[in-house]
């Protein structure tokens, strides 16, 4: 079933080229130097080729809840997300839309020094400038519309989101929100996924994120449950999604 995608209305106007990418369930929205379509359409197909054909002989892959036996027969984009699952201990598909969303980013890296790839709220983003990236958290949450970061990408990051209360990804925890910033978007999508896991109540937030360490492979999480809210490796400030923009 399609998702209304209202959270692309608030990315300012920058002198990027936009467009979207759609195939099957993936609706991508990009932003990049010049007209990089056709790539984009490229990089988007043989990753859900990849992806898709390696489910049709391993159909346990696309339901595991846990990490899966490393195949090294196995294409190179499965073999991401098997190790990403690995590191954090969930399932490989926890990992799907980050690892879709390197794989067109890092193509169009080749072509474009500027790159954003929106994959279903999970980014790759590599950028010269510093780019504000906004926390959405539902409409319940006493933190929506009001939580912002920056990040610097000169060499590409990942940027993922895992919730219990709004998108369509399972979680087993009761985060409304936990946005993982890392290297890519793979290890980004895997990890927000068990840290969202772990958070049961809003006395978990704090708690979970005094664990993470610079070994972790983050670069920074942002997480919130009920009235809490707490953010490790990153500094957060307030912003007003209803009265403008991110860029």
């Amino acid at each position: 079933m399609y998702t209304h995608r209202f959270y692309r209305a608030w990315v300012s106007e920058r002198k990027l080229f936009r467009f979207r990418v759609l195939l099957h369930e993936s609706d991508i929205e990009i932003a990049v130097e010049s007209d990089l379509t056709h790539r984009a359409c490229e990089a988007l197909s043989g990753a859900r080729k990849d992806i898709e054909g390696y489910i049709k002989l391993h159909p346990c892959f696309l339901m595991a809840m846990d990490p899966v036996e490393y195949d090294t027969t196995a294409p190179a984009i499965v073999k991401r997300m098997m190790n990403a699952a690995a590191i954090w201990n969930v399932g490989p598909m926890a990992a799907v839309a980050g690892v879709i969303a390197d794989a067109v980013g890092e193509r169009l890296s080749d072509h474009s020094k500027s790159v954003i790839v929106e994959n279903g709220g999970d980014l790759f983003i590599r950028s010269g400038n510093k780019v504000n990236c906004a926390l959405y958290a539902g409409k319940e949450s006493p933190f929506a519309d009001k939580t912002g970061f920056s990040v610097d990408a000169p060499q590409g990051l990942g940027i993922c989101t895992s919730s219990r209360t709004i998108g369509h990804s399972y979680s087993r925890g009761r985060a409304n929100a936990v946005t993982v910033i890392a290297e890519d978007s793979t290890t980004a999508d895997a990890a927000a996924t068990a840290i969202a896991n772990r958070i049961h109540s809003a006395e978990d937030v704090h708690d979970q994120l005094a664990q993470l360490d610079s070994d972790s492979g983050l670069v920074g999480v942002v997480a919130c449950c009920g009235d809490r809210l707490a953010s490790w490796g990153v500094r957060l400030f307030r912003t007003d999604l209803q009265g403008g923009s991110v860029t």
